[in-house]
């Protein structure tokens, strides 16, 4: 296999196969904190309609490996403007604890480390440095750890919200404590972060936790 070859193929896996698996680990990292909370949740990934639907119990997975950012910035009811969201968590936040909601936003970047680092082992076991999988697993691991540091640092720019910005939004509440009003929510920059699901009433409180990052 010849070079311009690899890298076209590298690019394609990245875009197509990388990038979107591990936008729906970060997602489900999210979702497993709010199983636990004891929370029914929608993970959304990609465009619409899902190529692979899932439902089992709480959980409602609906995931495409074509991450068109302006696709699902429409689906979750943020009509007419620009967003860098590839997947985002929808639950009902009311009531959870401040503990709750810390575990729920560290999940994500968490999950994201897991999987950099299996991609490391991946890499460092499975191939030698000159082998088309070792670059694959050696990027997959980069992407992967960039997305928990971007998730992970607190930023708030334009309605864009991180998971780091959000739990410095409830920073020295105890664990027990239930944050009123709720943690702000917003679409999310380069990174990834949160995001809040269209209201359906005047009385519906709800808050979700999402993916982003650059377009390949």
């Amino acid at each position: 296999m010849d070079l311009p070859t690899k890298i076209f193929l590298g690019w394609l896996i990245t875009c197509y196969v990388t990038m979107p698996a591990l936008v729906l680990a970060h997602e489900l990292g999210h979702a497993v904190a709010i199983l636990r909370a004891g929370r029914p949740v929608i993970v959304i990934v990609g465009c619409e309609p899902p190529l692979i639907r899932y439902r089992a119990d709480r959980l409602d997975l609906r995931f495409h490996p074509l991450l068109d950012r302006l696709e699902l910035h429409r689906r979750i009811g943020e009509r007419g403007s620009r967003s860098d969201l590839w997947g985002a968590c929808r639950y009902d936040s009311r009531g959870l604890t401040a503990g709750q909601l810390r575990s729920i936003m560290r999940a994500g970047p968490f999950a994201n480390v897991v999987t950099g680092l299996m991609c490391a082992t991946v890499a460092y076991l499975g191939a030698g440095s000159a082998s088309f999988l070792f670059w694959l697993a050696a990027s997959a691991f980069i992407i992967s750890f960039w997305f928990a540091l971007g998730n992970l640092a607190p930023r708030a720019r334009a309605g864009l919200v991180s998971d780091g910005q959000r739990m410095l939004s409830i920073k020295g509440l105890s664990a027990d404590a239930v944050p009123v009003p709720l943690p702000p929510a917003g679409d999310i920059e380069s990174s990834g972060s949160s995001v809040a699901p269209p209201a359906r009433s005047a009385e519906r409180s709800s808050q979700g936790s999402g993916l982003g990052g650059p377009g390949c």
